[in-house]
């Protein structure tokens, strides 16, 4: 790979991002009324043909531009003729505030086309071989699209060292709970004043952000593994299937087996 490859990407970094997949695709047929999931998506074509919409916008995808789905919104996806498309699924560390509230459409510049282009067929020319040394191209084409995405998004008015250590704690803990009085014992406040100042500063309970990283966590497997559904509520610390399945039609509207087919539709 030349060493001037990434060369159009060495931009600011945005927050820490876990690249799920990275695929290309003859699309055929794309016919879906709602399509979400907890984690990001990014989009190109290799030629006009194809519409997402959400919330009353259209967003057309074309080679010209990139198409990022924030997480955890309903949308829905068609073409009207076969393209190629290629698509990556992301993970971007959480931020206190929700990041993107619709999908953001960015232009690229020929050299950046041409680029993706060029990825494209080294992927295609490598099918079922050893495909490493292209790894880091994707995660070259989520960094340069973030990193032009409003900045509002990935900061916050609010910094609380209190807070942050809570996060760490349930982090560490994870998939397990921890309770409010002990996340308030470690902040040095009263339980409920602890709670008021974690939702001002995150827009969540604790106990909704552990459940936040329980979905993404379960998502992720769903679509990146073929373990049991059953292995699935187990490892990411729900009680069991019928308490996944009730969290993922309250939050997605889909159980969590409906989730695993769409996610074969891309």
């Amino acid at each position: 790979m030349p060493s001037d490859y990434l060369a159009l990407y060495q931009l600011p970094l945005p927050p820490p991002i876990e690249i799920l997949c990275c695929h290309y695709a003859q699309l055929k047929t794309w016919d879906y009324p709602d399509l979400t999931a907890p984690y990001w998506r990014w989009y190109w074509v290799d030629r006009p043909g194809a519409i997402i919409t959400q919330g009353g916008k259209r967003f057309k995808l074309v080679p010209e531009q990139v198409v990022l789905i924030p997480p955890n919104i309903h949308f829905a996806a068609r073409n009207r003729n076969e393209l190629g498309f290629l698509y990556i699924h992301f993970f971007v560390k959480a931020t206190y505030r929700q990041p993107v509230p619709e999908p953001v459409v960015l232009s690229l510049a020929c050299d950046q086309t041409r680029q993706i282009r060029d990825f494209v067929s080294r992927v295609r020319e490598l099918e079922g071989e050893e495909v490493s040394p292209l790894l880091s191209l994707p995660m070259a084409f989520v960094t340069l699209a973030l990193s032009r995405t409003k900045k509002e998004f990935w900061t916050t008015s609010f910094h609380d060292s209190r807070v942050a250590g809570a996060i760490k704690l349930i982090e560490s803990a994870y998939p397990s709970s921890v309770p409010n009085r002990k996340l308030s014992k470690v902040a040095g406040m009263n339980t409920n004043a602890f709670i008021r100042m974690f939702r001002r500063v995150t827009s969540q309970t604790p106990r909704q952000y552990l459940q936040g990283m329980r979905m993404k966590d379960a998502s992720s497997l769903l679509h990146h593994s073929k373990l049991t559904i059953d292995v699935i509520a187990e490892k990411t610390g729900f009680n069991d299937r019928q308490h996944l399945n009730l969290m993922f039609q309250k939050r997605f509207r889909i159980t969590p087996a409906q989730f695993r087919k769409n996610a074969l539709k891309l």
